[in-house]
Order: structure tokens, then sequence, then C-alpha cells
């Protein structure tokens, strides 16, 4: 009941219709109340912070750990969705490589990872990790430039990583006094 002043509880003669229309018209299916209350909850980014499952790495770069390691282990049962890829500081053009499914020698280092909201949410899945050893470089997924200064890659969660799916990132060129930040969900 969304704003009906009917005592009774019941939406007026008609509305039905109008909120099924409603929905149709927006995603093809039947509005629900469900539906309306997740549309007036706002993006599927800001229910995920608020149901804890967001969570964010950042990294300064040195020389030996311009590679990145993103592990979606099997028995995780999540899939990640990849929010955002922020690269700060650079003084000098820098080109990213992503890369699907490496063939992994070593893990390397393993990142801390921080939740994006810490008083509630389930602990974190996944696992990051620089200083990675790999002997095939996986699937070639995307390849771009950075220019000096910061460049933030928005997937809106639109870049997912399934059970058992790495990413392996390449960064070649730039600056020893950057950072690698990255935010994504995983449900």
């Amino acid at each position: 009941v969304f704003g009906w002043t009917n005592p009774t509880g019941d939406p007026p003669a008609g509305e039905p219709a109008i909120i099924t229309k409603l929905g149709a018209l927006i995603t093809g299916q039947e509005a629900t109340n469900t539906f309306l209350e997740t549309l007036a909850s706002g993006s599927l980014w800001e229910r995920q912070v608020k149901a804890g499952q967001t969570y964010s790495v950042i990294n300064t770069i040195i020389p030996s750990s311009w590679k990145y390691l993103l592990k979606n282990p099997n028995a995780s049962g999540k899939v990640l969705r990849i929010k955002t890829i922020t690269y700060t500081n650079f003084s000098t053009t820098a080109t990213v490589a992503r890369y699907r499914n490496p063939t992994i020698t070593s893990n390397g280092d393993a990142l801390t990872i921080s939740k994006q909201r810490l008083s509630s949410g389930a602990s974190v899945a996944t696992a990051f990790y620089n200083n990675v050893m790999i002997s095939n470089n996986g699937s070639l997924m995307e390849s771009y430039r950075i220019d000096p200064g910061t460049t933030v890659r928005d997937y809106d969660l639109g870049l997912f990583i399934e059970p058992n799916e790495n990413m392996y990132i390449t960064i070649t060129g730039g600056s020893v006094s950057a950072y690698v930040g990255m935010t994504w969900a995983e449900e």
C-alpha cells in the first residue's frame, strides 16, 4: 500500500491495473509490491551497500606488483559484480590489460579487502592478490590506456566474475607512486 489514503488499506478501484501496466512498461513484467519497494529503495549498488554485500581494495603500485589477481573460488557460490576500478596518481600514461582465467603459478601476496558497510553483511568470498606469478595470461577481455592523473573505469556492476573464475590485471608503464583500487558486490 504505497501512499493510499483509503482507511481500509485497499487501493482505490483501478489502481492495481495501473501498477501492473507501470511494471510492464518499465521491466516487461507485472509490478508487484516487492517490485515497487525495490524501485523506491535506491540503485542496485545502494541496496547492496545497505545489505553489506559490497567490498573494496586499494594498493600502492611498485614495479614488482603491477599484476593483480582477483579470485572467486568455486565454493563461494557468489557472483562478483565489479562496480569500479580506479587508477590514481599516475604521472605518465600506462596500459591496462584485463584477462579471464589465467594459469596461476603462485597467488602472490594477499591484499586486505574492506567491507563498505562494517556493521552488517556476509564476510568476503573473494581473494585479491598482487605480486602474482602467472604462466598463461588467459583470455584477453579488455585493454585500455590510463592517462596521467586519475582514471575511473565504471562498470556499474556490469562486469561479472562467476564462481570458479579469476580476473588477472596487468599494468604496463605508469608511475611508482600510483594507487589501484576496486569496488565490487557479491551476490
